[in-house]
């Protein structure tokens, strides 16, 4: 009531900090406007606390009143200058010209929550102003210009962007790091493929302390900048820089996949391989006709690549190819195909997988055995059963693949599980999808 009403502004009058804090957040909520004189009067507090909040209650206002939260930009506090910019965001399109007058203001804070505020109202009619704000402010409020140049997105501003990142990064007279990676920041917003060029030498220089703007750029960009990267990918010899680029493209996901197929038929085996193994992580159906055709490259180490990509994908079409693959003169090759097999969970494969059982290596046919557990076909049982006999390093493994058979366990000897599929093998059915 009217009584509570005063007691809350005689409180933001007189009151300690924390009474003000809490009466101007009240009053925010209660939006009387007989208030905003005396939430104005609080702008000026000496507790930046009770600055920002009465600013914040300002905001809460249908119509907040312009002026004093554009007076009081000019405040040494952060926060403070947020919650007037979020003030001036509700006001909009009023407030831009104003905004756009005090981006040349003698007070750097004044110019810093101008830019702040111009990039919450995303108004195209900024663009401009902030643009040559760029060139002609050297102090720390080119920050903020540059973040609202970020937000209001129009490629109009890349140019300015990228010649801003060009002297903050390259230019030893300026060398402002801050600067570029607000920088990269913004391109990375507007996402225009101008940036990709200048983003590439940046993400190239191994003296720059931190890629993660530039990287974090490059994926919102996507597509345009999947080329470039994988033709660094195909330059590099180191492995790190290597790896860091699939798992961009990764990152990129579906954008990419036309570059990384593309680049299965570089001359570098090392490029094609890498396109192999990125695209099994990105698992985009279009790459496995292309991922087929490299099982047949001359080089194991993109067939392996391949082979292990395919399983990714837990496709059938892919069963026949990664069969053949069985056979291949590389143990690498093999030893992807029989675990992509697995994963495929096609009861083709059960049979010829059953020879290599005959393998006297225990690492090879452990990896058999995990396979046909994963098939989950009941034609691998009696086999699985006498590995489990014969074969006491890897009875767990066939014990293990049994269960995943069967969903049963009826004890942890051979003579317990021989017992039981005499008892039951003709209750379960041939394959999984029958179950």
């Amino acid at each position: 009531g009217e009584e509570a009403f005063e007691s809350l502004i005689t409180v933001l009058s007189n009151g300690t900090d924390y009474q003000k804090i809490h009466a101007a957040e009240a009053l925010g909520d209660i939006k009387d406007h007989r208030a905003l004189p005396h939430l104005i009067a609080n702008l000026k507090d000496d507790n930046p606390r009770v600055k920002a909040k009465a600013a914040s209650a300002i905001g809460e206002y249908d119509h907040p009143p312009l002026e004093p939260l554009l007076d009081a930009l000019n405040d040494e506090d952060t926060y403070v200058r947020y919650t007037l910019a979020e003030g001036l965001q509700k006001i909009g399109k009023p407030a831009v010209r104003p905004l756009i007058e005090r981006l040349d203001a003698g007070e750097v804070n004044t110019r810093c929550g101008a830019a702040l505020a111009l990039g919450m109202i995303r108004d195209k009619r900024a663009v401009g102003p902030l643009t040559n704000a760029i060139e002609q402010d050297t102090s720390f409020a080119r920050y903020e210009v540059v973040k609202a140049l970020g937000k209001i997105g129009d490629t109009i501003a890349v140019p300015f962007l990228l010649n801003t990142l060009d002297k903050a990064y390259f230019d030893p007279g300026c060398n402002d790091l801050f600067l570029a990676q607000y920088t990269m920041q913004a391109l990375g917003r507007i996402g225009d493929p101008r940036a990709v060029k200048l983003l590439m030498e940046v993400f190239k220089n191994e003296d720059f302390p931190d890629q993660s703007n530039s990287v974090t750029a490059l994926i919102r960009i996507g597509a345009p900048a999947a080329g470039p990267l994988i033709s660094l990918f195909s330059d590099t010899t180191d492995e790190i820089t290597a790896g860091f680029i699939s798992n961009i493209l990764i990152i990129m996901g579906l954008e990419s996949v036309p570059y990384l197929i593309e680049a299965l038929d570089n001359e570098k085996s090392g490029v094609r391989s890498g396109a192999a193994w990125t695209l099994g992580r990105i698992t985009d159906k279009r790459a496995i006709p292309h991922l087929l055709n490299a099982l047949k490259d001359p080089e194991s180490v993109v067939r392996a690549r391949a082979a292990e990509a395919l399983g990714n994908f837990r496709d059938t079409a892919t069963v026949q190819a990664l069969i053949e693959a069985l056979a291949d003169e590389s143990p690498l090759v093999r030893e992807k195909a029989v675990q992509s097999l697995g994963f495929t969970g096609d009861p083709r494969a059960t049979q010829p997988l059953f020879k290599l059982l005959e393998d006297t290596n225990p690492s090879k046919r452990s990896q058999v055995i995990t396979a046909l557990g994963r098939i989950r076909d009941r034609r691998a049982v009696d086999p699985l059963l006498q590995v489990m006999k014969e074969d006491n390093k890897l009875k767990k493994e066939a014990l293990d693949a049994l269960v995943y058979i069967t969903r049963k366990y009826p004890g942890d000897s051979y003579k317990e599980w021989q017992k039981w599929w005499n008892e039951n093998r003709d209750s379960l059915p041939m394959e999984e999808d029958e179950w």
